[in-house]
């Protein structure tokens, strides 16, 4: 009895940890994202753009930043 539940106290920390990682891994994809459009921006327009990083692009800003990088090249 006593080697099963050190068995399922340490497949609770694996579960733990492999669920914090995954979320830290698609938290940082979305950022990183974010920050790769900002910095294009910046690039493009020549101008301090400041929206680092603060929330999710959504869909008309994508299409936005598209339009303006398209304009631009």
């Amino acid at each position: 009895m006593f080697y099963f539940n050190t068995f399922l106290q340490y497949f609770q920390v694996f579960l733990f940890v492999i669920f914090t990682f995954t979320i830290l891994e698609i938290t940082n994809k979305k950022l990183f994202i974010n920050k790769i459009a900002c910095e294009q921006i910046r690039w493009n327009k020549n101008t301090t753009f400041t929206m680092f990083v603060e929330k999710e692009l959504t869909e008309e800003e994508i299409a936005e930043i598209k339009t303006l990088i398209e304009k631009k090249s």
